[in-house]
C-alpha cells in the first residue's frame, strides 16, 4: 500500500515536512510503501524464499514498521520516472529525513534498505506490538507559525521579493530562511 493517508498522522506530517524539503533541495520522489497489512507484509516476506523474486525483507508479520503506520518507503525520480540505480539520490533524500528525526535504512549495516526511512520515537517493535502509540512533539506556536508560512510562500513570489529588497542586507534578513529558487539564504 501507497497511501500516505494510512500513515500515523504524525508520520503524515513528517513526511509532507520531507516532501517539502525535497522539492526545496531541487529533488523529486514517489513514496511506493506506506502501512502494510497483514497479508502485504507476508506475501513481501515470502518473495525470494517461498515465492518467485527477490527478498526484500527481513520481518514477519508484526515485525516490520510498515504495519504499524510508523514507516514508508520511497524510490527518488529522475525525468519523472522511479530511478532504482541512483545512490547518491537515496543518501541525499535520507540525510533529509534524518534532519527530520526520521531513521534511514541507508545507514543499516545488516541490511541497508535505502527506500526505507521510520519514525518510532526511539521505540521497538516490541513496544508497537504492545500498543505504543506515537506521542505528539511540542513546538513553539511562534516556531509552527513561521514554518508553515515558509512551506506556503510560493517560490516565484519569494524571487520577486528579494529582487525588491534588491540584496540589501535589511532585506536578506527578512528573507534569511525562506526557501528561493532550490535555495535558502542564510546569510548574505
Amino acid at each position: 500500500m501507497s497511501d500516505p493517508n494510512s500513515l500515523d498522522p504524525i508520520v503524515q506530517a513528517k513526511l509532507k515536512q520531507l516532501t517539502a524539503l525535497v522539492k526545496a533541495n531541487g529533488l523529486e520522489y514517489t513514496i511506493t510503501q506506506t502501512k502494510r497489512s497483514k497479508a502485504q507484509q507476508d506475501a513481501l516476506y515470502a518473495q525470494g524464499r517461498t515465492k518467485p523474486g527477490n527478498i526484500v525483507t527481513n520481518a514477519k508479520y508484526p515485525y516490520s514498521f510498515h504495519c504499524w503506520g510508523v514507516a514508508f518507503d520511497f524510490v527518488p525520480l529522475t525525468n519523472g520516472k522511479a530511478d532504482w540505480k541512483d545512490l547518491n539520490k537515496f543518501k541525499k533524500i535520507g540525510e533529509l529525513g534524518k534532519s527530520l528525526g526520521l531513521e534511514w535504512g541507508g545507514d543499516w549495516a545488516s541490511f541497508p534498505d535505502r527506500p526505507h526511512l521510520q519514525y518510532t520515537q526511539g521505540k521497538t517493535i516490541q513496544d508497537f506490538i504492545n500498543g505504543y502509540k506515537l506521542k505528539p512533539e511540542t513546538i513553539d506556536a511562534k516556531e509552527l507559525e513561521i514554518a508553515e508560512n515558509n512551506l506556503k510562500i510560493d517560490m516565484d513570489e519569494a524571487w520577486k521579493a528579494l529582487e525588491k529588497a534588491n540584496k540589501s542586507r535589511a532585506g536578506l534578513a527578512l528573507l534569511k530562511g525562506v526557501p528561493v529558487k532550490k535555495y535558502t539564504i542564510i546569510s548574505e
